[in-house]
């Protein structure tokens, strides 16, 4: 995969207002705007598994395994975009 990635970020809450974050991975960067944009991937959840998610309480795999997120786009990204968030600290094993 070559080129800029666009990972669109939409949070619908339980009140109906809907957020859309856009996160751009380009060569090393990463740029984070909101609003919607054309997007390789794109993942729709509750605000309340995004934050989950952000603070490491869930992975992003584990999450769409209990379908509390849905995707749209080529999963190998979704792959890739969910080691930017950190895993629930229990997870890590001190050696």
């Amino acid at each position: 995969m070559h080129g800029a990635i666009g990972l669109s970020i939409r949070g619908d809450s339980t009140e109906g207002a809907v957020e859309e974050w856009q996160i751009c991975l380009h060569e090393g960067t990463v740029t984070v705007r909101q609003g919607g944009e054309r997007s390789d991937l794109v993942i729709s959840a509750d605000k309340a598994v995004f934050d989950r998610i952000a603070r490491g309480e869930t992975r992003v795999t584990s999450a769409l395994y209990r379908n509390d997120i849905q995707i749209e786009g080529d999963m190998r990204l979704l792959m890739m975009v969910s080691r930017i968030f950190p895993g629930p600290r229990e997870s890590v094993q001190r050696r």
